[in-house]
């Protein structure tokens, strides 16, 4: 019995460390896509919001919301610690307008440092900063 036990026990096992190695890889692949894809969302909102301020055109601003959202959702299943404060942002876009609006030079400031490096610390830190900003 253990002639034929130990080498299906390896059997077993190697199998099992195949598995384990593909599904490292395919996580390791969709990490790389949620980066990509929060890089893309920040810039796209950079960019909305930018030309929202140099033209007034409300489509820009509503694009930036759209875009934000975007790069909040991947932002969201790399790092879901952030989950509040980039809701609350969204919160504030969507629906004060009126008072996210004079924030929006230092929100794209955010953006191009997320569009580099969406796990960025620092632009993190200053993410809880404009959040408390639009809060009052």
């Amino acid at each position: 019995m253990k002639k034929r036990f130990f080498p299906l026990l390896a059997l077993v096992l190697t199998a099992a460390a195949v598995l384990f190695c593909a599904l490292w890889q395919q996580a390791r692949r969709d990490q790389r896509e949620l980066l990509l894809l929060a890089r893309s969302g920040a810039a796209e909102a950079e960019t909305r919001f930018s030309d929202y301020r140099l033209r007034g055109e409300e489509s820009d601003y509503w694009g930036g919301v759209a875009a934000w959202r975007v790069f909040q959702q991947a932002h969201d299943l790399l790092r879901s610690e952030d989950r509040l404060v980039l809701n609350e942002i969204y919160a504030a876009l969507l629906l004060s307008p009126e008072q996210a609006r004079p924030h929006l030079e230092a929100l794209t400031e955010i953006l191009a440092q997320f569009a580099g490096d969406p796990l960025d610390q620092n632009a993190l830190l200053r993410l809880y900063d404009l959040r408390a900003a639009l809060q009052n």
